[in-house]
Protein backbone atom coordinates (compact mmCIF):
# COMPACT_ATOMS: atom_id res chain seq x y z
CA UNK A 1 0.00 0.00 0.00
CA UNK A 2 2.69 2.61 0.77
CA UNK A 3 4.78 3.33 -2.44
CA UNK A 4 7.50 5.80 -1.90
CA UNK A 5 8.46 6.60 -5.91
CA UNK A 6 11.69 8.55 -6.74
CA UNK A 7 10.83 11.92 -6.27
CA UNK A 8 10.22 10.89 -2.17
CA UNK A 9 6.21 11.72 -1.82
CA UNK A 10 3.98 8.98 -0.63
CA UNK A 11 0.81 7.51 -2.18
CA UNK A 12 -2.31 7.02 0.17
CA UNK A 13 -5.26 4.61 -0.73
CA UNK A 14 -6.81 6.72 -3.76
CA UNK A 15 -2.97 6.67 -5.85
CA UNK A 16 -2.77 10.11 -5.62
CA UNK A 17 0.19 11.78 -4.24
CA UNK A 18 0.62 13.79 -0.94
CA UNK A 19 1.41 16.99 -3.07
CA UNK A 20 -1.34 16.67 -5.15
CA UNK A 21 -4.23 16.15 -1.99
CA UNK A 22 -4.60 20.02 -2.18
CA UNK A 23 -5.97 19.58 -5.92
CA UNK A 24 -9.05 17.90 -4.48
CA UNK A 25 -12.18 20.16 -3.24
CA UNK A 26 -14.12 17.02 -2.39
CA UNK A 27 -13.58 13.28 -2.71
CA UNK A 28 -15.88 10.57 -1.04
CA UNK A 29 -15.96 7.17 -2.08
CA UNK A 30 -18.63 4.88 -1.17
CA UNK A 31 -18.57 0.77 -1.44
CA UNK A 32 -21.20 -1.10 -0.95
CA UNK A 33 -19.74 -4.77 -2.54
CA UNK A 34 -16.57 -6.57 -3.92
CA UNK A 35 -15.91 -8.36 -6.60
CA UNK A 36 -15.42 -11.74 -4.72
CA UNK A 37 -17.72 -10.76 -2.23
CA UNK A 38 -21.76 -10.68 -2.78
CA UNK A 39 -22.83 -10.34 0.31
CA UNK A 40 -20.73 -7.96 2.43
CA UNK A 41 -23.26 -8.32 5.33
CA UNK A 42 -21.84 -11.61 6.27
CA UNK A 43 -17.74 -10.79 5.41
CA UNK A 44 -15.52 -9.91 8.23
CA UNK A 45 -14.39 -6.88 7.92
CA UNK A 46 -10.62 -6.60 9.70
CA UNK A 47 -9.16 -3.27 10.54
CA UNK A 48 -5.73 -2.92 11.94
CA UNK A 49 -5.92 0.48 13.84
CA UNK A 50 -1.86 1.86 14.08
CA UNK A 51 -0.24 4.26 17.15
CA UNK A 52 1.56 6.17 14.27
CA UNK A 53 0.66 7.54 10.69
CA UNK A 54 1.48 4.56 8.91
CA UNK A 55 2.47 6.97 5.50
CA UNK A 56 5.34 8.29 7.91
CA UNK A 57 6.02 5.17 10.36
CA UNK A 58 5.64 1.48 9.34
CA UNK A 59 3.60 -0.47 11.82
CA UNK A 60 4.94 -3.24 14.14
CA UNK A 61 3.31 -5.89 15.39
CA UNK A 62 3.67 -3.86 18.82
CA UNK A 63 1.48 -0.54 17.81
CA UNK A 64 -0.42 -2.55 16.00
CA UNK A 65 -4.34 -3.28 17.41
CA UNK A 66 -6.32 -5.64 15.38
CA UNK A 67 -10.49 -5.21 15.05
CA UNK A 68 -12.90 -7.69 13.46
CA UNK A 69 -16.23 -6.19 12.27
CA UNK A 70 -19.39 -8.04 10.54
CA UNK A 71 -22.72 -6.86 9.16
CA UNK A 72 -21.14 -4.09 7.58
CA UNK A 73 -23.08 -2.80 4.55
CA UNK A 74 -20.89 0.17 3.02
CA UNK A 75 -17.67 2.04 3.83
CA UNK A 76 -16.67 5.45 2.87
CA UNK A 77 -13.19 6.79 1.80
CA UNK A 78 -13.48 10.54 2.77
CA UNK A 79 -10.88 13.35 1.86
CA UNK A 80 -10.28 16.99 0.94
CA UNK A 81 -12.88 19.15 1.80
CA UNK A 82 -15.83 16.76 2.95
CA UNK A 83 -13.19 15.58 5.70
CA UNK A 84 -13.73 19.23 7.00
CA UNK A 85 -17.02 17.88 8.39
CA UNK A 86 -15.75 15.15 10.26
CA UNK A 87 -12.84 17.27 11.86
CA UNK A 88 -15.68 19.73 12.96
CA UNK A 89 -17.21 17.19 15.01
CA UNK A 90 -14.24 15.84 16.56
CA UNK A 91 -11.28 17.18 19.04
CA UNK A 92 -7.63 17.73 18.00
CA UNK A 93 -7.07 14.29 18.79
CA UNK A 94 -9.01 12.70 16.43
CA UNK A 95 -7.96 14.55 13.17
CA UNK A 96 -5.85 12.44 10.41
CA UNK A 97 -3.09 14.56 9.63
CA UNK A 98 -3.28 13.86 6.01
CA UNK A 99 -7.41 14.64 6.63
CA UNK A 100 -8.21 10.85 5.14
CA UNK A 101 -11.06 9.08 6.94
CA UNK A 102 -13.06 5.65 6.69
CA UNK A 103 -16.29 5.76 7.76
CA UNK A 104 -17.46 1.94 8.35
CA UNK A 105 -21.79 1.65 8.36
CA UNK A 106 -23.31 -1.08 9.45
CA UNK A 107 -26.73 -2.61 8.75
CA UNK A 108 -27.89 -1.63 11.96
CA UNK A 109 -27.46 1.98 11.36
CA UNK A 110 -24.84 2.53 13.53
CA UNK A 111 -21.34 4.35 11.66
CA UNK A 112 -17.53 3.87 12.90
CA UNK A 113 -14.87 6.21 11.77
CA UNK A 114 -11.77 6.05 11.99
CA UNK A 115 -8.80 8.13 10.67
CA UNK A 116 -7.88 6.43 7.15
CA UNK A 117 -3.76 7.23 7.92
CA UNK A 118 -3.90 5.10 10.94
CA UNK A 119 -5.75 2.09 9.84
CA UNK A 120 -5.71 -0.75 6.80
CA UNK A 121 -8.53 -2.44 6.14
CA UNK A 122 -8.86 -6.19 4.73
CA UNK A 123 -12.48 -8.23 4.04
CA UNK A 124 -11.96 -11.91 4.58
Amino acid sequence: MLTVPPNGCYYNLTGTTQAQKGRYKEMKKTYTRTMMIADLTSATFKIDVYQNNKYMVLPTEETTVTVNYTGVKSWDFIAGEDAEEIEAETDGSGVDEMHEYLVIHFVDGTTSTFRNSYVDMFIL
